[in-house]
């Protein structure tokens, strides 16, 4: 099953905090380019919450990550939205941001654009394949997320994974 996130859908959760709200709906309308709402930080704020979907999600995290700092807030936010399985392994913080800095992964960092392929829903698990492209270099990553049952993010979604597709096609984007 193929699911869409439509702004529409995202304007109407009354139960959206309206910085998480505005945050999805612009990077959706965007392609993760809405300055005004990273300017104003709302990424920072960003965290699991039973009523953002799994695209919701990806979109948070990559909002976070383009606009990190040198604090590595936007390693941060990533990291919350981590599942407890994925937090253990790739954990503390710390390590977690090392991996992102000195991998194949630094390419989220700071991207100059974004192309997200829909969500595909299966049961409590999702995937999300993505290109960013940063000074030129091309990345292709397929977020793992699964809806969490149990514990303090009960009922939300969360990454489990992000793998990097070294073969992937990028002549579409």
């Amino acid at each position: 099953m193929r699911l869409w996130v439509s702004v529409d859908s995202v304007q109407k959760r009354l139960r959206l905090s309206a910085a998480i709200a505005g945050l999805a709906a612009c990077a959706l309308l965007a392609g993760l380019g809405c300055d005004a709402l990273s300017t104003a930080g709302a990424w920072r704020r960003a965290g699991p919450d039973p009523t953002l979907g799994p695209g919701e999600v990806v979109a948070a995290q990559l909002e976070a990550l383009r606009h990190n700092d040198e604090a590595d807030a936007g390693i941060e936010v990533a990291f919350r939205f981590a599942s407890p399985g994925n937090q253990r392994n790739t954990g503390p913080l710390e390590r977690f941001a090392g991996m992102i800095h000195d991998g194949p992964y630094e390419l989220l960092l700071g991207f100059d654009s974004v192309h997200a392929q829909p969500v595909e829903i299966e049961g409590g698990g999702a995937r999300q394949r993505v290109t960013v492209v940063r000074d030129g270099a091309v990345g292709v990553y397929l977020f793992v997320l699964s809806k969490q049952s149990d514990g303090a993010c009960n009922g939300c979604w969360m990454t489990d994974a992000v793998f990097v597709e070294e073969d992937a096609d990028t002549e579409a984007i």
